[in-house]
Order: C-alpha cells, then sequence, then structure tokens
C-alpha cells in the first residue's frame, strides 16, 4: 500500500509538468506499470498460500462439544508453546468421531519433526492418556495405552515447492510456482485404511479406492462410504480395480474375484472358471470381455462365462499388466519373462534381448496420440516401442526413479508415472518430477488417477521443454 501511494504521488507530480500528448503517453505508461505492479503483487500473493497440515482426534460422537471445549483449554495451549499456529482456514468436513483443525507450517516435512516432537514430550502423552479415559472411542488395535488417538498430516502444500525440470542435457532448473495444491485425503476424511494400493473412478464419477486392509472405500465428492467383508467383499484388501463400459466395479483380491453392480457385490473364484482367486490385473478389451491377469496365467470373461487363456504358457509367472493396443492386438506385462504379444493367433515374447529395458514390466501398457506403447519396469525405467525398437527412460534421462508401479495418460496426453522415488510428468519432450519437497506424503507411490471431471492429481501449466529426451535400446 505504501508503494502504491508514492507511485500515484510521483504520478500526479509528473502530469502536471506535461503538454498535452506527452500527458498521453504517460497515462498509457504508468497505467502498464500499475498493471504490472498489480500483477506482480497478486503472484506474489498466490506463492504465498499457506502450506497446512491436519491435526485429527477420534472421540465419542455424542461428546464432541465437551470434547472443543478440552481442546481448547487443555490441547491448545500446549501445541502453541510448541509454535504451532492454528489456522483460521475450516478443513473439509469429517466423521461423527473425528474432531479437526488446520495448522499453518512452513515447510512439508515440519509435519514430522513436530510428530517426533509431541511423541517425545511426556506431557502430551499424559494429556492423551488422560483424554483417551475420558473421550476415547474403541478403536481395537488402533487404540494403544489407553492413549486418546490422534494424528497429523499434511493438508494442503502449494505445487510450487521443490517444482524440477529436466532437459535434454540433464541439467535440472526451477520452473517457477505453479497454480494448483496437493490435497491429501485419509481416514479423517473417512478414507477406510491410509494405504491405498488402487484407484478409479466410475461412470458416474464417483472415485474407488482399493486399500491395503480395510476394504473398498468411494467418495462421491462430498462423502465416503467404506464396503468391507461384511458387505460382500471377498477380501479385505482391494489389490487392483477397474471400471468395466457398463459402469461394474471389479476388484481383485487374494481371495476372489469380486464385481459390484452398484447394488450388490459377486465373488467368482477358481469353482467359477477362473485361472487363480487372486487377480493382479483387469482389462476390457475392444468388443467388451474382460480380461484377468493372475499368478500363472490369464482369464477372460465373455460376459458370461470365464475362460482360460491357453494360447501362451504363464506357468511360474505373474501377469502385471494386459493391454490391447489400437490394431487389436493383446499385451500381457509379466514379473519375470517381459511382454507377451498377442495378434490373436500367437503370442511373441519381447524382453530384454530385444532392448526392453526390464523383464519385470510392473505397471499399466498405455498407448500415446503417436501410438507408441509404454512399459512400466520394475528396475529398468520405462520403454516406449513404436512397433520395431525399444527406446529406454531411465533416471539418467530425467525419470524420478527406475522402479515403476503405475503408469497413466492424463485428458492432454501426457503420461505420468508413479515410481518409488515419487511422480514423473512426461509431456512428450521432458520430465517433471514431484517428490516428497513438493509435498507428497511419501516418495513411494502405487498408483494414480486422473479424475476427468477436474484432475485430481495436480491443476498447473509445464514450462516449455526443449529437445526429446531418452536413448535407443540399440545404442
Amino acid at each position: 500500500m505504501l508503494f502504491d501511494g508514492i507511485l500515484l504521488y510521483w504520478s500526479l507530480v509528473m502530469f502536471r509538468k506535461m503538454s498535452s500528448n506527452s500527458m498521453i503517453l504517460f497515462l498509457i505508461r504508468t497505467i502498464a506499470i500499475v498493471c504490472v505492479v498489480l500483477a506482480l503483487t497478486r503472484a506474489a500473493c498466490w506463492s504465498t498460500e499457506p502450506t497446512l497440515a491436519r491435526m485429527s482426534f477420534w472421540a465419542q460422537p455424542g461428546r464432541m462439544a465437551e470434547f472443543e471445549t478440552a481442546y481448547k483449554e487443555q490441547i491448545l495451549p500446549l501445541l502453541r508453546a510448541h509454535g504451532m499456529k492454528e489456522s483460521v482456514e475450516k478443513g473439509r468436513t469429517t466423521p461423527d468421531s473425528v474432531f479437526s483443525r488446520l495448522f499453518e507450517i512452513s515447510y512439508p516435512s515440519e509435519v514430522i519433526e513436530t510428530q517426533k516432537i509431541l511423541q517425545e514430550d511426556m506431557a502430551w502423552r499424559a494429556l492423551l492418556k488422560d483424554l483417551g479415559a475420558n473421550y476415547g472411542v474403541n478403536l481395537g488395535s488402533l487404540m494403544r495405552n489407553d492413549l486418546l488417538r490422534y494424528s497429523f498430516k499434511l493438508y494442503r502444500v502449494p505445487e510450487a515447492y521443490g517444482r524440477v525440470d529436466t532437459t535434454i542435457l540433464g541439467k535440472q532448473a526451477r520452473a517457477g510456482p505453479g497454480a494448483g495444491n496437493w490435497r491429501f485425503y485419509g481416514e479423517a476424511d473417512g478414507l477406510a485404511n491410509g494405504g491405498v494400493g488402487s484407484t478409479v473412478q466410475d461412470q458416474q464419477g464417483n472415485l474407488w479406492f482399493g486399500t491395503t486392509n480395510g476394504g473398498v472405500s468411494r467418495f462421491d465428492g462430498q462423502s465416503w462410504k467404506t464396503f468391507t467383508t461384511e458387505d460382500g467383499l471377498a477380501d479385505s484388501r482391494g489389490r487392483v480395480l477397474f471400471v468395466d463400459s457398463k459402469d461394474n466395479l471389479w476388484v481383485g483380491t487374494s481371495n476372489g474375484l469380486c464385481r459390484f453392480d452398484g447394488q450388490s457385490w459377486e465373488t467368482f473364484t477358481t469353482k467359477d472358471g477362473m485361472v487363480s482367486n487372486y487377480t493382479w490385473s483387469i482389462m476390457e478389451d475392444h468388443s467388451g470381455q474382460v480380461w484377468f491377469g493372475h499368478p500363472g496365467g490369464v482369464t477372460r470373461y465373455d460376459g458370461t462365462v470365464f475362460h482360460s487363456f491357453e494360447a501362451y504358457d504363464f506357468t511360474g509367472d505373474r501377469v502385471f499388466a494386459i493391454f490391447q493396443d489400437r490394431d487389436g492386438n493383446m499385451w500381457f506385462g509379466t514379473q519375470r519373462s517381459g511382454v507377451v504379444r498377442f495378434n490373436g493367433t500367437t503370442c511373441t515374447v519381447l524382453n530384454t534381448s530385444d532392448g526392453l529395458a526390464h523383464n519385470n514390466v510392473s505397471g499399466a501398457i498405455p498407448q500415446d496420440r503417436e501410438g507408441t506403447i509404454w512399459f512400466a519396469t520394475a528396475g529398468g525405467g520405462i520403454s516406449r516401442y513404436n512397433g520395431q525398437s525399444f527406446t529406454n527412460f531411465t533416471e539418467k534421462d530425467g525419470l524420478v526413479h527406475d522402479t515403476v508401479w503405475a503408469m497413466i495418460k492424463d485428458p492432454n496426453g501426457d503420461l505420468w508415472f508413479a515410481t518409488s522415488g515419487g511422480i514423473s510428468q512426461y509431456n512428450g519432450q521432458g520430465f517433471r518430477n514431484f517428490t516428497k519437497e513438493n509435498g507428497l506424503t511419501r516418495k513411494e507411490t502405487s498408483g494414480l488417477l486422473w479424475k476427468t471431471a477436474s484432475p485430481s492429481l495436480m491443476e498447473t501449466h509445464l514450462p516449455p521443454m526443449p529437445s526429446k529426451i531418452g536413448h535407443r535400446a540399440t545404442e
């Protein structure tokens, strides 16, 4: 504001001393300067949007008003003594048994530092024990030593943190602030379990999450609902999720294959013709048949009957990925044999001897806008196949990590890779990486989801990247 006042005073003084033509030119220049100043000021405001963490407590739903008083009188003073600053911003709605407040932090890793400080504070532990006796809920193994259960985790991180682009020369350069935020969801929001292994979106826009031990959670944009074995799910671990063209949700577990039609669950096992009760991958081909990858084989479902795929012997191997290209060829990514291509009659195996980066093809197999096919591998980075030869991308080319677990193509045609070191985005010319410096809760990511109605990963704009990178496997 002081700068604005000085600028206005200077403008009036200079304006009185000019001729009419000079006045017009001066006004144009002054307006331009003011616009630039306002733009810079506004940009500065965007870049200073605070990073937020959320502290959540699990308490008896019927006593939340009492617990809020205890929070203000006992919890908050102790947190302030540790330098924590409560935010005036209100967080998302939580389940009835969860009481949450947001706190401003200076950088994402401050969450870990604060967690350690609180764990070592005996006064904090004594307070949690006292509050647990008065307000705690029965959470089984999650409630230890009668302490009130709580969590302190990242809630929102501006996308500007630590963003890095990699050029063809292998040099890393800061790209400047982005336009979006990382937003974090967990059990305090209603998610069944913090460990999510698979995600998918149905035709209604609902987001589905397969968790490591809590069942399958559905988020409609407002509220969460979780399905467990009590609802008909075969296993509490939803290892792989898929939505077919009829909007059926398929869930691969270790105890059978589950299908949800929006009303009820149905489970299929080896008794129904499945090769195995354990499912690693699911996809639907151009004719509407659904394929399933297992340890030791592949199953095809024609809408009525399950059929075992007999064109190739997968015994002793695991099928981690299934894909059908534009020409109708089926591709099977395996743990040990590389990739198997089926043209409808015969199978062809492509592995490291053909230029594939690694024989463990661990993730999805998408086809890009040019028609080339991509393979995520566990240990060799990424392979791109143009029908004749492979081009491989590794950490040397800018990929954040050579162990790649999942891969998706966004609406703009960019490819996103979930790796053991973070997330990489590839726009056809170069990589942009997101790690814990950007606000990821952990560096290892096992899945990705692009929400078609509104990008759930990030709303941002890539800066121009130079020439294409990567190296042919034959070089």
